[in-house]
C-alpha cells in the first residue's frame, strides 16, 4: 500500500523489476539496471542495530525463470513473487497428498509446509518453493517420462542448481529413452529462457560471467569469510571450479546406488556447500528431498495406507 517492498530476500524486489522489463520487450540483463521499485528488509540483519536497509534492483534474476512467473502473474493483478511461491507450496503439497498415504502423507504434507526454509522462507521472499515443485513433481510424475523429463527442464529453468539433482530424479529412465527425456528437459529449459537470452544475448553472458563471485553463502565460503579471505586469489579459484566440484560430486553420485531421492539430495547439499553465494532458504531443497526419500518405501511405489491395519491390530 505505500510503494515499498518489505522482504528479507531480494529476489522479491529484482523480480518485479525484471518483469516489468520483460513485459516491455526489453532484457532485464541489459544495463543499467532498474531503479524500481524501492523495497526495504522486513527485519533489520545488522550487527551494529542499523534500520532495515533499502533494497533496489541490482542483478537481473539468473535463470529468468522466477521473473517471467512474476510476468505472467501480472495478468491476474499479482506482482509478488511470494504469491507465486505460495502456489509452488501449494502444488508441492497436493503431491505429497497424491504419492503418499497414512503417516506417510502426513509427514510429506509437514516437510511441504511446516519447514522453516519454506514455510518462513516464503513469507520473507525466497522462491526456493519454485524449483522444488518441479523437482518433485518430476520424480512424482514416474514412468511418465515425457512429463518428468518437461517438469525437470522447467526446474532448471528457475534454478540453475536443479541441474545437480534433476539426473537422480530420472535415473529410472530405461537406456532407449534417456535422449528423448533429455531432449524434453532440454526443450523445457530452451522455451523459457531462450526468449530471455535473444533480447539481449551479450547482456546475458556478461550477466552468466559474474555468478561465481563470493558472497554470502552456507559452506567454503563462509568460513573464508570468517577468516577475512573470501576475496583472495584462492577463493576467486574455488569460485572458479566449484560447478566442475559439484558436478564430478554429480557424476561420482551417480554410480552408486541408493534411492534416487537421497542421491538428489545429497548433490544438492554438496552444490550448497561449494556455491558462491547462496541464500541461506536455498537449504529447503536437499532438505525436503532428503525427507521424502526418508519416507518412501524401498520398493519407489506409493505407500499403502496404514490406518486401517493398526485399527484391526488394536481391536483383536
Amino acid at each position: 500500500r505505500t510503494g515499498v517492498v518489505r522482504a528479507q530476500d531480494p529476489a522479491v524486489v529484482q523480480a518485479q523489476a525484471d518483469a516489468s522489463r520483460l513485459l516491455a520487450g526489453r532484457s532485464p540483463y541489459s544495463p543499467p539496471p532498474e531503479a524500481s521499485p524501492r523495497g526495504r528488509e522486513a527485519r533489520s540483519a545488522s550487527f551494529r542495530l542499523d534500520p532495515p536497509a533499502e533494497i533496489l534492483p541490482a542483478q537481473a534474476l539468473l535463470p529468468p525463470g522466477p521473473s517471467q512467473l512474476v510476468g505472467l502473474a501480472r495478468v491476474a493483478g499479482v506482482r509478488d513473487l511470494r504469491l507465486v511461491a505460495l502456489l509452488a507450496l501449494a502444488a508441492l503439497a497436493a503431491v505429497a497428498v497424491l504419492r503418499f498415504e497414512g503417516r506417510r502423507r502426513r509427514t510429506a504434507l509437514a516437510l511441504a509446509l511446516l519447514a522453516a526454509p519454506l514455510a518462513i522462507g516464503t513469507v520473507l521472499g525466497s522462491p526456493a518453493a519454485l524449483p522444488l515443485a518441479a523437482l518433485v513433481g518430476a520424480w512424482a510424475a514416474g514412468r511418465r517420462w515425457a512429463l518428468a523429463g518437461a517438469l525437470a527442464g522447467v526446474a532448471v529453468a528457475l534454478d540453475h542448481r536443479a541441474l545437480l539433482v534433476a539426473p537422480f530424479l530420472l535415473a529410472r529412465v530405461a537406456p532407449g529413452e534417456r535422449r528423448g527425456v533429455a531432449a524434453r528437459a532440454a526443450a523445457a529449459y530452451g522455451l523459457l529462457v531462450a526468449p530471455v537470452v535473444l533480447l539481449d544475448p551479450a547482456a546475458f553472458a556478461a550477466r552468466l560471467g559474474t555468478a561465481g563471485v563470493p558472497g554470502p553463502g552456507l559452506g567454503l565460503f563462509n568460513l573464508l569469510a570468517y577468516r577475512g579471505a573470501e576475496a583472495s586469489a584462492g577463493a576467486l579459484a574455488l569460485a572458479a571450479v566449484a560447478p566442475l566440484l559439484s558436478a564430478g560430486v554429480v557424476l561420482w553420485l551417480l554410480t552408486r546406488p541408493g534411492p534416487p531421492l537421497a542421491r538428489g539430495g545429497v548433490a544438492g547439499l554438496v552444490g550448497l556447500v561449494l556455491a558462491p553465494v547462496v541464500s541461506a532458504e536455498a537449504v529447503a531443497l536437499p532438505l525436503v528431498l532428503l525427507g521424502l526419500a526418508a519416507i518412501t518405501p524401498a520398493d519407489g511405489g506409493p505407500a499403502e495406507a496404514e490406518t486401517a491395519t493398526r485399527g484391526q491390530a488394536s481391536a483383536r
